[in-house]
Formats: C-alpha cells, sequence, structure tokens
C-alpha cells in the first residue's frame, strides 16, 4: 500500500472508518437476529426434508420449503375449501 506510506492521516483515518464499521456490526447484529424471531401466535410444527410446517390462531398452516439457490421468491397458495372438506 504504497499510497498509505505517503500520507499517515489517509491510513488513521481508513483504520477509525473500519474500527466504527465493526463496532456498529456488533451493536447493530443482535438486533438483525431478533427481527427474524416468529410472532407469539405462530407455533412451530414438524420439519421434514426440509419442509417446516407453522401453524398460526386462526387456523393457517403455512409450509415453508427455502431455496438458497435462487434469487427469486416463488408463492404458491392451496385452499382447502369445497364439497371435500364439508360435512
Amino acid at each position: 500500500m504504497y499510497l498509505f506510506r505517503k500520507n499517515r492521516y489517509s491510513c488513521s483515518l481508513l483504520a477509525s472508518f473500519s474500527v466504527g464499521v465493526f463496532t456498529s456490526m456488533l451493536i447493530f447484529a443482535p438486533t438483525m437476529v431478533e427481527a427474524q424471531m416468529i410472532p407469539a401466535d405462530v407455533n412451530k410444527g414438524p420439519t421434514a426434508e426440509g419442509i417446516t410446517e407453522y401453524r398460526f390462531s386462526n387456523g393457517f398452516k403455512l409450509l415453508l420449503l427455502p431455496d438458497d439457490t435462487k434469487p427469486t421468491v416463488t408463492f404458491n397458495m392451496t385452499y382447502l375449501v369445497g364439497s371435500r372438506f364439508e360435512n
């Protein structure tokens, strides 16, 4: 780093900036983890072959299958209604 040998002010400025970024990561990292917690009215059910079941207090059932190989989100919904499900 020939550039920083000439100008000690730039080197100390870069070091101060790096320490500031690292400190802010330590401060804000726990709040990012808390954002991923499950709400109180949602119960996590069984997990099988990567598919996790979540049940909401209103009876809604959600099956979640994350796919980290794709940068997109696919949403598929099935309603269990009709004559087959009526008594």
